[in-house]
């Protein structure tokens, strides 16, 4: 089972024009593709890979479907679609839970690779710190 989008350039940017959900069956010389709906999303460009957020790439890696992930949340593809590509954009910890639940990964695998930069404060740090909150 696959997915594939089709995408059309207005505008100088790329739109989600329709979304197809494929059925590939082996024994038989074709492939059978099931239209599974027609969108026509809002005008923005498409983000490279390289743009989007630790999450982001981490759904594209699983080929998370957004849509999908939407029905079993109820987290809104909106949302998602931020999540995915606005760094700025803060993951809460009920969110990373519900969307690891939702592809079928383990939630710590997913806080592992989202959250892999995060690094408790050095020994220098800590003790600039404890100066500081000293000297108030």
């Amino acid at each position: 089972m696959y997915y594939l989008n089709l995408f059309i350039k207005y505008n100088n940017k790329f739109i989600l024009y329709k979304e197809y959900f494929i059925l590939y069956k082996q024994n038989s010389k074709f492939s059978f593709i099931l239209f599974l709906q027609t969108k026509f999303i809002e005008k923005r460009g498409v983000k490279k890979k390289s743009d989007l957020t630790k999450l982001g790439k981490f759904l594209f890696l699983k080929s998370a479907n957004k849509a999908a992930i939407y029905r079993k949340t109820s987290i809104s593809e909106t949302r998602l679609s931020l999540l995915s590509n606005d760094p700025s954009t803060i993951l809460t910890a009920e969110e990373s839970y519900k969307i690891a639940l939702a592809i079928d990964v383990d939630p710590g695998d997913l806080q592992k690779q989202v959250f892999k930069d995060v690094k408790l404060n050095t020994m220098a740090q800590q003790e600039e710190l404890g100066k500081k909150s000293r000297s108030k």
